[in-house]
Parts: C-alpha cells; structure tokens; sequence
C-alpha cells in the first residue's frame, strides 16, 4: 500500500482502489474539509476513524463517494472506501 504525503500528513492509500485516489485528490484541493477530516480522525481516539462523503465531479453532483480516514496512531493514516454504515 503506496503512502502519499497529504497536507503535511503521511497517508497510505489502496492503490487499487479508484475511490481513494479521488478521495485523495480531492481532500489536496479543499485544505479546509481536509484538515477536518484529520482533526475528525485525531478526535475519535476509540477507533481513530472519521467518515466522509464527496460528490464525484462538480459535473456529477448526484454521484458519490463514502471515504473512511482512519487515525493509525504511529503518526500515519489510512485512507480506504467506507465498507460500513
């Protein structure tokens, strides 16, 4: 699993998986919702998880994407497509 560097923040992200690249892609242009989602994850000491929602494209507001930002505690996280609800 490749690690990117996203915001400063080191994060290890399925490189086969479309999802998270698009997640990846857009919390680096939206710093804000991004820095959140972080925060989110550093919060929820118990399971280290934060769960989020984008739109696909501006294009396809009517599609999304579910994303689970998980807090790994070494200092690194992981960024994977939300299984659950």
């Amino acid at each position: 699993m490749p690690i990117i560097d996203l915001l400063g923040k080191q994060v290890h992200i399925e490189e086969d998986s479309h999802s998270a690249h698009v997640a990846a892609d857009f919390l680096s242009q939206h710093a804000d919702n991004a820095h959140a989602f972080f925060e989110e994850a550093d919060r929820n000491r118990t399971t280290g998880v934060a769960h989020f929602e984008i739109p696909h494209s501006s294009e396809h507001v009517d599609i999304s994407h579910h994303f689970t930002l998980i807090n790994n505690g070494d200092g690194t996280y992981k960024l994977r497509t939300r299984t659950g609800y």
